[in-house]
This record gives structure tokens, sequence and C-alpha cells, in this order.
């Protein structure tokens, strides 16, 4: 018998492993039959129904999950008593499914199967502190989530010695301290990151890790180290495929942003995310791609080389009409069509750049029609859009009308300031005076107010900057870069290549609307601090 069930559950396990959940369901399920015959061995039963339960719970179908886990508990009550870390096992993965439900009794049982493990002695009390620890962040008790983790790193440092468990819980306080203490969650990170890689169990948790390793060393400007955790948490994430890609294409996407910052690899961090598309496009279901779509969006204005990003943005804008095409739920349906709308003006602008006028207008009448079917918010921006391409194709008529309901939605004067920025050079390339007039002073009224801001003084002067040399304003364009430029200067320290990298993405925008002098200027001013940090071309080699 034991050996027919151990075929079974193998099969079972290495089916679910490479995603096929239902196969491995049946499987499963055979297994629980063949034990049930054998009236003898209900340990073997307690175990099928475990794995059966934890597979329904990735499944997602959370009621047969439960069913299974209270049965597997009650056998495992029954054969061991309340005190066995085999009962903690199953009141882990039933608080797990509790959680985004019950989240009362989900804390309860967790709580209970830490109590347990402690009791024992047990380091696997590293699994129920881990899914308490989300619960908390999920629920914004973030005092009780500090405390959690810290006493579980002291007791894992002083208990039973068990590397990559105490490793786990390093990566665990690691995430906690990312936001309000960078150099803290650097020390841990880098404790946790040997101990993980040394149990190929643990390669989920050591790419997850890594990566959170190599984003605190490029913060700090430590590229040479970021690239080498890229790369170990890229080659941790490929030993789990199934449940590693969403770790794998991050390091991917970040990867090629070091590249471009770090070395102005334009070349290396397009490969990287190619890599990252095909692991979005190989997962059932495919990963979301909107981050890896964002990087190559930044990367397009140095390279100018669009292909790659229009097919990402078609992909996208396809799989959200099909979503829609196939959903019977209203409310999802319209949350997707805003996502679609969205999308059709982006490839709208693209092919405006690319002068593809006929094929951005047909994108930008989509978003337009979609947004007023379900009264999107973002319908001002697909007019804006649309009258953009107008005004490009000549239909001035068109243009105005589409600009005078933007004026007359926006009546409040509750202006998005990117949107405010397009619509103030709609109305001057229109020639409507009154209406730039009221929108200048809007704009004034935006940096008076973030005046303090400096992030948002940065990214509004700069994005009307380009708004006035686009419309040949020279004079208005001068003075919101010089104040642009002493916001980014007050925002993050001037001799790094962070600050570098700006200088020619902002360099690389100035090309895109024709002004040669002002580009070269400011790729200028980038090569200086570059030379003066001494920075060469290239990386070591880490992948």
């Amino acid at each position: 018998m034991s050996k027919k069930w151990k075929e079974l559950m193998e099969r079972a396990a290495t089916l679910a492993a490479e995603g096929a959940h239902l196969e491995a369901e049946k499987i499963y399920l055979d297994a629980v039959g063949a034990v049930e015959r054998n009236q003898k061995n209900q340990n073997l039963l307690a175990e099928t129904l475990q794995k059966l339960g934890l597979l329904m719970t990735v499944i997602g179908s959370f009621d047969e999950a439960e069913g299974y886990l209270l049965r597997a508990l009650a056998i495992r009550k029954e054969l061991h008593g309340e005190l066995h870390e085999e009962v903690a096992d199953t009141l882990t993965a039933l608080g797990r499914i509790y959680a985004p439900y019950e989240s009362e009794e989900s804390e309860k049982l967790l709580r209970k199967a830490i109590s347990i493990y402690e009791e024992l002695g047990e380091p696997s009390i590293v699994f129920p502190a881990e899914h308490l620890s989300t619960l908390f962040l999920l629920r914004g008790k973030r005092e009780e989530r500090r405390q959690l983790l810290a006493e579980l790193v002291s007791r894992m440092e002083n208990g039973v010695e068990n590397k990559p468990l105490l490793g786990k819980s390093l990566f665990m306080l690691a995430q906690f301290h990312e936001e309000d203490d960078e150099s803290e969650s650097e020390c841990l990170a880098a404790r946790a990151v040997p101990l993980l890689c040394g149990d190929v169990k643990f390669a989920q948790s050591a790419a997850e890790a890594a990566t959170l390793l190599a984003k605190l060393q490029m913060r700090k400007q430590n590229f040479a180290a970021a690239q080498q955790n890229f790369g170990l948490a890229i080659e941790k994430a490929i030993l789990t495929p199934q449940t590693s890609a969403h770790t794998q294409v991050e390091a991917l996407t970040r990867l090629a942003r070091l590249k471009a910052i770090a070395a102005k690899n334009y070349k290396g961090a397009e490969t990287h995310l190619a890599e990252a598309t095909l692991i979005c496009r190989s997962q059932v279901p495919p990963l979301p791609m909107h981050n890896v779509i964002l990087e190559y969006e930044k990367l397009c204005e140095f390279t100018n080389e669009y292909e790659s990003l229009e097919k990402l943005r078609r992909e996208s804008l396809d799989a959200f009409k099909s979503i829609i095409d196939d959903s019977r739920d209203r409310c999802q349906a319209d949350e997707r069509s805003a996502y679609a709308s969205g999308e059709a003006v982006n490839l709208s602008r693209l092919m405006r750049r690319l002068g593809r006028l006929d094929e951005a207008a047909d994108f930008a009448k989509y978003a337009v029609e979609t947004d007023e079917r379900i009264t999107s918010p973002k319908l001002v921006g697909s007019l804006l859009e649309l009258a953009a391409v107008r005004v490009e194709q000549q239909r001035l008529e068109e243009a105005n009308e589409l600009c005078t309901r933007v004026m007359q939605l926006k009546f409040d004067g509750n202006w998005y300031f990117p949107q405010l920025a397009d619509a103030l050079r709609l109305t001057i390339l229109l020639g409507r005076d009154q209406d730039a007039r009221h929108l200048r002073n809007v704009a004034n009224g935006f940096m008076q107010r973030f005046a303090s801001n400096c992030e948002w003084s940065k990214g509004l002067c700069h994005r009307l900057a380009l708004v006035y040399l686009e419309v040949g304003s020279k004079t208005e364009a001068d003075q919101l870069l010089e104040r642009a430029l002493r916001a980014a200067e007050q925002a993050e320290p001037v001799n790094t290549l962070f600050f570098a990298h700006l200088l020619e993405s902002w360099a690389a925008q100035f090309r895109l609307i024709g002004d040669v002098d002002l580009s070269f200027e400011y790729d200028l001013r980038a090569q200086t601090i570059r030379d003066r940090l001494g920075v060469s071309a290239s990386l070591p080699s880490a992948r």
C-alpha cells in the first residue's frame, strides 16, 4: 500500500510543481481513495488530505481546501494529541486560507500553531509567523508585526540551529525595515541570502531576498554588488520556475534599469527586458507585464527603437479586450475597460511619435468611446489625446470641439498635472488664449503649492517646460527648467549616477521634441558628472 501511495503522491507533487493543478488534484484524490480503502493507516490519509487542501488553496477553491484540512486536523489530533508538529502544520494551513475572509479566526489559528512550535522548540515556527506577519501587514498592525518578527529572529538565533529558516526569518524582518531603515534592512538581507542559498528547497526565498538586497544596494549606488545579487536572484528563481517567475521578472527588469543608469548599456538592458517578456508570456496564466512595459518605454527614449514597446502594448490591449469580452460580471468588465482605454491612449501617443496618425486616431477614438460607455474619470485624458491627434492631422475644428468638452469637464479646476500640461499645450496650439491664460494660472498655483516638495516641483516644472518648448515659448521654458533643475538638485545628491541619468533622460526628451541644442547641453552636464566619478561605460559581467 505505502509503495503505491508514495508513487501517487510523487506524481501529484510533480504535476502541481509544473502548474498542472487539475491533473494533480485527480491524482491526490486517487491517493485518498487508495488510503481510505486501507483504514489502518490514518497517518497517510491525513498527509494526503493536507496536500490536497494546500493544492486547493493554490487553485483558489477555498471551501474545498477548508474541508480537506479540517479532516486532516481531526485525524492528526486524534492520532497525536494537541501538542504535535503535524497538528501545528495543519493549523498553519487553515490560518492561511482563512486570512482574507476571517482574519480574527486566522490570527487565532496561527497563534495556536506558533505556540505549539514554540513549546516543541521546532524551527518550523517560521511558517505560521510568516502568515501572521502578512495578516498584520494587511490589517495595518505595524507594531505587532515588528514585534512578532523581532522575536522570531531572536528565537531562531538562540534556538535549534536551522540555517535556511533563520535566513527566512532575517529576510522577513529585512522586508519590514525596507521602508523605515534601509541600512538595517540591507544588513539583515545580507545575512539572510547566504543562509537561504544553501538549501534548494528555499530557492524562492533566496531569490526574493537577493532581489531585496540588490535593490537596496542599487539605491546606495553600489552597482557592482547590486548586479551580482540580481544575477544570484535570477539563478535561484530558475530553480523554481512556477513559483518564482515573478521574482525572476522583477530581477531582470531592475537589472535592465541598473545597466541603463550605471553604464548606459542600453543594448544589455533591452536583452534583460526581452528575457523578462518571454518569462511573462510562458506562465499559465501569463504574468502581468506592466513594469516591463514601463522600463521599455524609458529605454525607448534613449534607443529610439519602438518595435518591442509597440508589440507589448498591443498585446496588453488585446488581453484586456479579451477579458472584457469573456467577462460576465459588469464591475469586472468596467474595470478592465478602464485599463484597456488607458492602454489605447498609450498606443495613440506612441503612434503619434512614430508619425502614424491614422492608427493614433483609431486608438484614441476607442479610448474615448470606452471611457464614455463606462463613465470613466479617464475620459479627460482620452479626449485630450484625440484632440492632440486631430491637431497633428490639421483637423482643427474637431480638435476645438474636443478641447471645449475637456474644459467643461474640468470646470472645477481639479486637474491632474500631466493632464493640465496636455491641456495647456492644446489651448496654446489652438489659439484659445482665454483658456490658456486660465490654465497658466492653475499651473502657477500648482507650482506655489508644491514649491516645498522637491519631487513634485521637479516633475511639474519639467513637464510644463516641455510644453513651452513644443509651442516655441523658449523664455518660459528656460525659467521652468531652471526651477526643475533646482528642485532636482535638492531632491538628491548632484554628483551621482542617478542624477546623471536624470539629466540624460531629460536630454532624450528634448531631442524627441526637436531641441537638439538643449539636449546636447544636458547630455554634456551628465557626461561631466560621469567623468568626475570616473565611471566606465561597462560593469563587470554577472550574467
